[in-house]
């Protein structure tokens, strides 16, 4: 790619030269740290001179949310990688190609006429989201593609395209075969209607055309908890992946996500009058937490390592990982479906028959709702103890 240099510009505060390049190039990079690559975007924007006389490169990097496995060790794996990368190129090319046509001066005469894809991928990176939400807009970003193809410009996301989407996803069935359940079917457009609803805010479309398009209400089904000999059962069975073993009973001791005890380090963990509390910044809310931990809690724990340690090491949310986990259970003698957030219902169960305190496990789940968390009172059948330090010790 040549380089061309459009204008100087002299800035007397710092007399400093800066020099812009017409055209930027993106190329995609992989930083690995333990056993998970990164993928990132770096872009080459020309150089400046700096106060010292030297000519130093404008480069910029930003992450596009994107992990890869750095070795892959089963199909589930190398799937997720193929997927993955193959995603991370495309933001690639889809960005060289939008600055080769803004160098060259072929441009659109209005944004509505550009590709929605490339809004979208752009509104994801940009978004900031969670993992587990990027990971939801990425397969959004697929239903999309398997809906029209990717090729579809702003312009032509009018209400005929977006009912005959929502459609789409009531009629489509899952990666598994299965229809997809209401509540993934409104996550999906949800999340649609917010990138249009940016557009609309951009002006570059004068309206939402989801606005007079009605998702049904998702239809939620009954929560799956395990029982106290349920929980015992599972403490009493081995599993070859200890670190998925203590997150799980972690969580069953905690109502913790998948995504908190990933993060969590020793130095979350505090005593104070000889009583244990977890310290740390919900990750979905972004609200801080301190929460006491019940003796079992601090028995999963194990022996302090480091402040910086991870107290579970090694954790990785995948479809590989839910299945060790749905097989432990198995072996337990649970009939059952376990997943990683069962474990989340199960301690909000648990506490919530023991105390009928919902003020208090509305703060441990960091529920913005008290109704979010009253779900739990269909669940409940046994005798309301005080506290959570009157909940029965399990080991």
């Amino acid at each position: 790619m040549s380089e061309l240099y459009h204008s100087y510009t002299i800035v007397s505060e710092s007399v400093r030269i800066r020099c812009q390049k017409i055209m930027s190039k993106y190329n995609l990079s992989i930083q690995y740290k333990g056993s998970i690559g990164y993928c990132f975007l770096d872009s080459f924007n020309g150089y400046y001179i700096d106060d010292n006389g030297k000519k130093k490169a404008n480069r910029k990097r930003e992450s596009l949310k994107i992990t890869l496995f750095k070795n892959p060790k089963n199909p589930l794996e190398k799937e997720e990688n193929k997927r993955n990368k193959a995603l991370a190129e495309r933001i690639v090319s889809e960005r060289n190609y939008e600055f080769m046509n803004r160098a060259n001066n072929i441009v659109n005469d209005s944004r509505k006429e550009g590709f929605f894809m490339i809004y979208f991928d752009n509104f994801v990176t940009n978004k900031g989201n969670s993992i587990s939400d990027t990971q939801v807009y990425h397969s959004l970003r697929n239903q999309i593609i398997g809906f029209r193809g990717d090729q579809m410009r702003i312009q032509d996301i009018d209400y005929a395209y977006c009912r005959d989407f929502l459609s789409y996803l009531q009629n489509s069935p899952s990666k598994w075969g299965k229809p997809k359940s209401s509540s993934t079917i409104n996550s999906y457009y949800k999340r649609f209607r917010l990138c249009l609803k940016e557009i609309v805010k951009e002006g570059i479309l004068p309206k939402n055309p989801t606005d007079d398009i009605k998702v049904p209400k998702p239809i939620h089904k009954e929560r799956e908890y395990l029982t106290k000999d349920e929980v015992k059962a599972l403490i009493n069975t081995p599993m070859r992946y200890e670190n998925l073993k203590r997150f799980f009973l972690l969580s069953c001791f905690t109502g913790l996500r998948h995504s908190d005890v990933k993060r969590l380090t020793w130095k979350n963990v505090i005593v104070e009058n000889k009583r244990h509390f977890l310290k740390f910044t919900i990750q979905k809310t972004k609200e801080p937490i301190k929460i006491p931990l019940s003796p079992d809690a601090v028995e999963i724990l194990g022996e302090r390592r480091g402040d910086d340690d991870k107290v579970v090491a090694g954790l990785v949310y995948s479809g590989w990982h839910n299945m060790i986990i749905k097989q432990w259970g198995v072996i337990a003698g649970i009939r059952k479906e376990i997943t990683p957030h069962i474990a989340r219902h199960t301690f909000a169960t648990l506490f919530a028959s023991q105390t009928k305190d919902w003020k208090s496990l509305q703060y441990i789940l960091g529920h913005s709702d008290i109704r979010t968390t009253q779900v739990y009172a269909k669940l409940i059948n046994e005798d309301v103890q005080d506290s959570m330090d009157k909940m029965e010790k399990l080991i």
